[in-house]
């Protein structure tokens, strides 16, 4: 479209040369008429030009493994026929491509639940997967690369440890593994349960969130350093834990801080020292069900909180960013559809990556992954959905070369299956800008090659009212 309007300068700057060099009324005429052609090409062009960019703007449609996603920016999408690949779906980056983790469960034999890694390359092709579980119920929540290359898992276990006869709480389950999938550590911890999620701290041991809530520290060889127990009140959760500049650590989750309120709870958000004692905490939410499912540090040291925010926790809620600075205080929050946020990214211009699901027109079933693009300000620039026959959830992105990874399930034929989805962060928006300089461009051009040629008009009828100039000649 700017070539277009580059194109158009060049010729009305032709034609006001061409109007300056008009010395008589049929020349004036011709030109006159030429105004009137390139006015009527100019308002078709626009018009073309006005309807391309709306095509352009409709959302793009691509269908894959019975899945269509929907909205601007899709690449493709990857269904791993992987049977229930159940929720807790997560994903990071490598060097060859993505590492997802998860739940696995074959409802057509005996086998146990299984956490599995399955590591894919950029095109979605999968290189190798690996299942880690004992006799019983074994799950992965999350996965991390450290600095030398390795992984760890954090999940839950009942095969191991006091459980290995079928305990009835699932233990914290750590798992260590090369760069090339073979396991270096298996450890669990009796005395701790449902792990959440972990991160690498800069001497290479590890911070885990725990639901009960508790943070919990060990080695790079996974022994116990210490555990730290946030039990203030009777129901509280963490679910997603980061190290701070400091060297201590913030986690985010859920607290009912008076179970007389009509709040059922309150996003929670909590920050330590590196020994994990509190330095202070701060809820958020006036909804009745106020959840923080995802923690990042932001670049400028503060928070970004994903989640979910409504009116009670049987009725889909609504997806929900909160922003706050370093110590904790709410610089804004935002809602974008009824549904659930689960995972977050900061992006390069400071906006926002957000995956999770949505509830569209209503509709109890057949909810779609959703993921929204946003500017800094937690404003929505775009957003983009990928559903199948049934219920899908977004759980988990990280950035990647073209823009987002977003892993999740989708349940087909009564299978809950695994899927990635990537998209590109090229979008331009707001789109009506390029209207506005095509309309002002054209439009300025036209009235200046219309206001020249009055003036010349008048200048030629002048002439000609003076008649043929007679010069006097010398006898």
């Amino acid at each position: 479209m700017y070539e277009f309007i580059a194109v158009m300068r060049i010729y009305v700057g032709f034609m006001l040369k061409r109007t300056i060099q008009i010395t008589n009324r049929k020349e004036m005429r011709d030109l006159e008429r030429a105004s009137v052609v390139l006015s009527k090409v100019c308002a078709l062009l626009f018009a073309c030009c006005l309807f391309v960019s709306q095509v352009d703007a409709v959302p793009l449609s691509l269908a894959d493994n019975d899945i269509s996603l929907e909205g601007p920016n899709n690449l493709w999408v990857e269904v791993y026929n992987y049977t229930s690949v159940l929720e807790h779906i997560d994903i990071i980056r490598t060097e060859s491509g993505y590492i997802i983790s998860g739940l696995y469960h074959n409802y057509s034999s005996l086998d146990p639940y299984r956490g599995i890694i399955i590591e894919v390359s950029t095109n979605g092709s999968v290189l190798f997967q690996e299942y880690l579980s004992g006799v019983n119920y074994d799950e992965i929540y999350s996965i991390i690369q450290c600095n030398n290359g390795d992984f760890v898992t954090v999940g839950n276990t009942q095969s191991f440890g006091a459980n290995e006869t079928g305990g009835t709480l699932p233990r914290l389950w750590l798992v260590r593994l090369s760069n090339n999938g073979s396991i270096l550590w298996n450890k669990w911890y009796d005395d701790i349960y449902w792990g959440y999620s972990l991160a690498e701290c800069q001497d290479g041991s590890f911070i885990i969130a725990t639901g009960t809530p508790h943070l919990v520290r060990v080695d790079e060889n996974g022994s116990l350093l210490w555990s730290k127990s946030y039990q203030d009140w009777d129901f509280s959760e963490a679910y997603s834990v980061v190290e701070c500049e400091d060297g201590g650590f913030a986690f985010a989750g859920w607290a009912d801080t008076d179970p007389t309120s009509e709040i059922d709870s309150h996003a929670w958000l909590v920050r330590t020292d590196s020994n994990g004692t509190m330095l202070w905490n701060q809820t958020y939410g006036e909804a009745d069900l106020n959840i923080g499912s995802s923690l990042i540090r932001c670049s400028d040291g503060g928070f970004a909180i994903a989640g979910e925010s409504g009116s009670h926790i049987y009725i889909p809620a609504f997806s929900w960013l909160i922003r706050t600075d370093e110590t904790g205080n709410l610089l804004w929050e935002r809602t974008y559809s009824r549904g659930r946020a689960h995972s977050v990214v900061q992006c390069s211009d400071g906006g926002f990556g957000i995956a999770g699901f949505a509830v569209e027109s209503g509709s109890y079933r057949a909810w779609p992954a959703l993921f929204v693009r946003t500017d800094e300000e937690g404003n929505e620039l775009w957003r983009s959905t990928c559903s199948g026959s049934d219920d899908d959830y977004a759980s988990s992105l990280v950035l990647s070369d073209d823009g987002f990874a977003v892993v999740g399930t989708t349940l087909q034929d009564s299978s809950s299956k695994a899927f990635l989805w990537c998209l590109t962060d090229d979008y331009v928006s707001p789109r009506f800008p390029v209207e506005i300089v095509l309309v002002v461009s054209l439009g300025t051009g036209i009235l200046v090659v219309t206001i020249v040629i009055w003036r010349q008009k008048k200048r030629v009828r002048h002439l000609q009212e003076l008649g043929p100039v007679v010069q006097a000649t010398t006898i």
